[in-house]
């Protein structure tokens, strides 16, 4: 990272640090509106690209909402982050509640796209990716980022993504191609440059990512899904039971 980029993240940092210790001190109580991008510029002595990176930074953990026409509303004194629970087969193929999605780009991989090493996919197809994000609903700030790979056929799914929703069900309904099989990996990555920008964080920040492979019948591997997770955004749980045992007579 370079000593201009650098500074700058202190810079946005440290604001977003001095809103967050008034919001949690009451200076800002919940329910109240932050002054404007303009006047916080001018009390702090920061541009307004810094504020709005300081803001997007506390929105990213709900503590704020910003709404057009409405300002920036306070709703949490202590940073929020989604919960994720992996307590099911439902719940590791799904999206958390209480997020939206909004449609980025998509279109034909080339054969030397990074995507093939990332998503382990068959050289043999002809792979469109559909991109898209997850936000709290009625937030601007991402906490996601996911990448769908799919054969050709199978991108006119596209338009059904707006609505939510996992791609595969979408598959199936149009298709009537069913998931035989779904191989789920977890692990934790740096956020690379392309989803760095749609996320609003630093190339290489911490991330988990999921990625989902979906085969059908005959073992074809027809979808393959990326997410990506900014470290501070989520929490990812899961409930162990113990059966128990009848005791011995």
């Amino acid at each position: 990272m370079d000593q201009g980029k650098r500074k700058s993240q202190w810079r946005h940092q440290a604001l977003a640090n001095a809103l967050y210790s008034k919001i949690a001190t009451g200076v800002y109580p919940v329910g109240s509106a932050l002054p404007t991008e303009r006047d916080i510029a001018a009390d702090e002595q920061v541009s307004r690209a810094t504020v709005r990176e300081a803001l997007r930074y506390l929105e990213s953990h709900g503590m704020i909402r910003r709404r057009q026409g409405s300002g920036t509303i306070v709703i949490a004194t202590e940073p929020q982050r989604l919960r994720m629970p992996l307590d099911s087969i439902d719940a590791l193929l799904s999206y958390p509640r209480d997020t939206e999605t909004v449609s980025g780009e998509g279109g034909r991989l080339d054969p030397d796209d990074p995507a093939f090493s990332e998503a382990e996919l068959t050289a043999d197809g002809d792979w469109h990716r559909l991109s898209f994000w997850r936000r709290r609903i009625g937030e601007v700030t991402p906490v996601s980022h996911i990448d769908v790979y799919l054969p050709q056929v199978y991108t006119a799914v596209a338009a059904d993504i707006p609505a939510g929703g996992a791609v595969f069900q979408m598959v199936e309904k149009r298709f009537g191609v069913h998931p035989a099989e779904a191989v789920i990996r977890i692990d934790a990555v740096q956020i690379d440059a392309r989803r760095a920008k749609v996320l609003g964080v630093e190339e290489g920040a911490a991330a988990v990512r999921i990625t989902r492979r979906y085969s059908d019948e005959n073992g074809r591997l027809y979808q393959v899904s990326v997410a990506v997770y900014p470290q501070d955004r989520y929490v990812f749980e899961t409930v162990i039971r113990q059966k128990a045992t009848p005791e011995k007579s």
